[in-house]
């Protein structure tokens, strides 16, 4: 088959999220947000692409890791609208210590020390108690 593993679904993507983020209403009142759909529809369209085209056979992606490392920073990039490299990196860096923070609290829940690893990880996220 000839990149049509999604029967070319990437093209509706794109078409969908700059509908959206192109909308006036949406631009007007979610400039942010509406800037972010459309960054998001030529990423993640060629994305798609790349991952069509190898899942079809009609080309293979050399490194699976690297590819995917590739396309979340494109993504991560997009979403980031006007910020710097410094903020993404920041956000990175926070979403990596709250994952470590998530297996740490379910090993501790397995070995029944789930109450004080949920307060404080609670704390640390600012959620209400």
């Amino acid at each position: 088959m000839s990149g049509g593993h999604w029967d070319y679904s990437g093209y509706e993507i794109q078409r969908i999220l700059e509908r959206i983020g192109k909308d006036e209403e949406v631009s007007r009142r979610f400039p942010i947000l509406s800037s972010v759909f459309v960054e998001l529809a030529d990423v993640l369209c060629n994305i798609e692409h790349e991952l069509d085209y190898d899942l079809s056979d009609d080309t293979k992606l050399e490194d699976d890791a690297g590819f995917q490392a590739q396309a979340i920073s494109k993504l991560l990039l997009a979403v980031n609208v006007g910020n710097s490299g410094e903020e993404i990196l920041s956000r990175v860096r926070i979403l990596r210590r709250n994952a470590e923070e998530v297996v740490e609290m379910c090993n501790n829940m397995i070995n029944g020390h789930e109450s004080a690893v949920l307060d404080r990880w609670a704390e640390s996220i600012d959620l209400p108690q």
